[in-house]
């Protein structure tokens, strides 16, 4: 083993399909974003290649999601955000999110904005 090499977790993010409604559209199936975090010490740090960890390990989880053989081109991305998290908000704001509407969870009561972004279709 190299004496550099550093096997620390510094970011971890699941996926998966689900079944959501947007508006008053009927319920579709979407790819949500179900775990995703960056370990504080690594928050705001780059990659190799300038990208932001946060930023470098969402693409990583929407390609592979996009890659899935249950995906379709079509499919938006959806998530919940600890409303009190105003920099996450922002993070995914940046990524192209929006808000939808707001879930309670219970208990303990807490506060999330689901928020959503439609594919990006090829031109």
């Amino acid at each position: 083993m190299d004496a550099e090499r550093d096997d620390r977790v510094v970011a971890y993010g699941t996926w998966m399909h689900r079944q959501v409604e947007l508006w008053d559209h009927p319920p579709e199936t979407a790819i949500g974003i179900e775990w995703f975090g960056v370990d504080i010490a690594y928050q705001g740090q780059r990659t190799v290649d300038d990208e932001s960890i946060a930023k470098t390990l969402f693409s990583t989880i929407e390609m592979r999601a996009r890659e899935d053989t249950n995906s379709t081109p079509d499919m938006p991305l959806v998530l919940e955000v600890d409303e009190e998290n105003t920099v996450a908000q922002g993070f995914w704001t940046h990524l192209g999110f929006e808000y939808l509407d707001t879930v309670v969870v219970e208990p303990p009561r807490r506060q999330y904005l689901r928020m959503f972004r439609a594919p990006s279709m090829p031109s």
